[in-house]
């Protein structure tokens, strides 16, 4: 299997988790880290939830997952019980368009979720192809220690002097 390794902006797509334990309850907290608008869908939200009630960026749905929530462009991650549902679920992104990341279930998923390190605006994901998960995040505590919060900082000075001479080129 090949693939193409992209940042997506996720300001314009909706993104769902459908699911109510700990491993949605961990897909919530790393998206929003993010900055990412999150819609959970769970009939009986995990606890930690809790504190995302009042988040803006957080919209929270006590129901099962429904056609109706998956839309073209939407990316939707189903985890702990809802897993169950999943043959179903990606049936309804397929006719919609929607992508699906099933958690733990690499077969069923149309893109894969990578170990991320953020320094500022520069981002390294690091991915196995959804084989071994456990080793990406082993690779990215490492590479934490190589890269320090400086790193910020040298985005930021690049990006000033690509600017530069992008504004000094003659137009064409």
């Amino acid at each position: 299997m090949s693939f193409f390794p992209v940042l997506v902006k996720t300001n314009r797509h909706r993104v769902i988790v459908s699911g109510g334990g700990e491993q949605a309850a961990w897909k919530v907290h790393s998206l929003l880290q993010a900055g990412v608008r999150v819609h959970i869908v769970s009939n009986t939200p995990h606890p930690s939830c809790k504190v995302w009630q009042e988040h803006p960026l957080v919209k929270i749905s006590r129901r099962t997952i429904e056609p109706i929530d998956l839309r073209a462009g939407s990316l939707i991650f189903i985890a702990d019980e809802v897993r169950a549902q999943a043959q179903e679920i990606k049936g309804w992104a397929e006719q919609t368009g929607a992508w699906v990341n099933v958690v733990d279930k690499p077969e069923w998923c149309d893109f894969y979720s990578m170990a991320q390190i953020h320094r500022g605006d520069l981002v390294v994901a690091i991915a196995t192809s959804g084989k071994a998960p456990g080793l990406a995040h082993e690779l990215k505590h490492l590479l934490e220690e190589v890269l320090g919060n400086e790193w910020a900082l040298k985005v930021d000075q690049a990006a000033a002097q690509r600017s530069t001479h992008s504004s000094r080129s003659p137009k064409a």
